[in-house]
């Protein structure tokens, strides 16, 4: 095996492993790394086709997985630095070309039996129809990776006081490997043709040079930005500008609505299951300093931030005591998965909540054997 297929096999394995720690971000919600995570696998799909494993199928299906990795990195960036972005029934013109072309690659395959991809090169009609196609995907995806690259710029030059020092430099990181991930589709573009059948024609297959330049740029910047993503999954969101108020002089209104705020996004997100969660994670999405928001808690909810985290943590605990098949599981286990990250954390918040040890809550609700 030469050292190209021994690299791609290195960047599938790559691809699939950082896929595999985004698994659980996803499952809490995390929508950068839902796009991340389809970005890796369409890579390693496209990869994948040019190994020397085969796997049965047309050779231009590789072009359905070039057509998810534009769109795929444009939601990621934008996913991460819009805050408004929202994951709705919209997104799905994204996926409109990709599904055209597998439907047509699909019935072309019916229709026409080809033996290997040099078959194409044969067939002038053939090697049009590929032309074409190939022409339609380099747009594709030089329009996305423009988007992409005017998403990165619109955030290096918001001015340096918009960010603190650690948003700086996460821009930073993530800037260069965007940038490398575009400078490899001009590579591919401008050097490689694009693929495509009719100039590879007219200017001769492009050098072996360019193609290991090629794979090399793209597979280390989407390895690249994949580690970056699971990492710093909102690496690139700008420290959001805090609300001026005063927080001692609150009227009753602006309580209410940071209280139903707060409440909206313990029920909602459920986020008070993460054992690391933190009061800035609460500012950030309400835009006000952890000063006021810990304020707004003492006087809305009459308690502190940890007590009112504590309280949501044992109310699912207790829901989940109440299931039928809860002796199945240990009460730690039970209270590991509500949040607490430790069992004395967890006796002595039940005990301030309920008044009495987890032991005898549960102890209390069994009846006497013996009546």
């Amino acid at each position: 095996m030469d050292f190209i297929q021994l690299f791609l096999w290195f960047a599938i394995f790559q691809c699939l492993v950082i896929t595999a720690l985004l698994i659980k971000s996803i499952i809490r919600g995390n929508r950068s790394s839902f796009f991340l995570s389809v970005l890796l696998l369409a890579y390693a799909f496209k990869l994948l086709l040019n190994t020397d494993v085969r796997l049965g199928l047309d050779p231009g299906y590789y072009l359905v997985s070039i057509l998810m990795i534009g769109p795929s990195l444009y939601l990621y960036l934008d996913s991460i630095v819009n805050k408004d972005f929202r994951f709705d029934r919209a997104l799905l013109v994204h996926l409109v070309l990709p599904t055209i072309y597998l439907i047509t690659i699909a019935l072309f395959h019916s229709l026409v039996d080809l033996s290997s991809l040099d078959d194409i090169f044969k067939d002038q009609r053939l090697l049009a129809f590929a032309s074409v196609l190939q022409i339609i995907v380099v747009g594709q995806t030089a329009f996305y990776l423009i988007q992409s690259a005017r998403l990165v710029l619109k955030y290096r030059k918001t001015k340096k006081n918009d960010f603190n020092k650690i948003y700086l430099n996460r821009r930073n990181t993530l800037s260069i490997l965007i940038a490398a991930f575009c400078l490899a589709g001009l590579f591919w573009i401008l050097l490689g043709y694009g693929d495509i059948g009719w100039l590879i024609v007219q200017f001769g297959a492009p050098s072996m040079t360019v193609a290991y330049l090629f794979w090399m740029l793209l597979s280390l910047s989407i390895i690249g930005l994949g580690y970056y993503g699971l990492i710093n999954p909102k690496a690139f969101i700008i420290s959001p500008k805090i609300i001026a108020f005063n927080p001692n002089t609150i009227h009753q209104d602006e309580l209410s609505h940071f209280q139903n705020q707060i409440i909206q996004i313990l029920e909602e997100e459920e986020v008070f299951k993460n054992p690391e969660l933190r009061m800035r994670y609460f500012s950030d999405k309400l835009q006000i300093n952890p000063n006021q928001l810990s304020i707004i808690i003492n006087k809305g909810f009459k308690k502190n931030f940890n007590d009112l985290i504590n309280e949501y943590r044992i109310k699912d605990f207790l829901s989940k005591v109440d299931a039928p098949d809860f002796e199945k599981y240990t009460l730690l286990s039970l209270a590991l998965d509500s949040g607490f990250n430790s069992k004395s954390t967890f006796n002595r918040a039940f005990k301030k909540n309920m008044g009495v040890t987890p032991r005898q809550y549960i102890s209390s609700r069994i009846p006497d054997q013996n009546t």
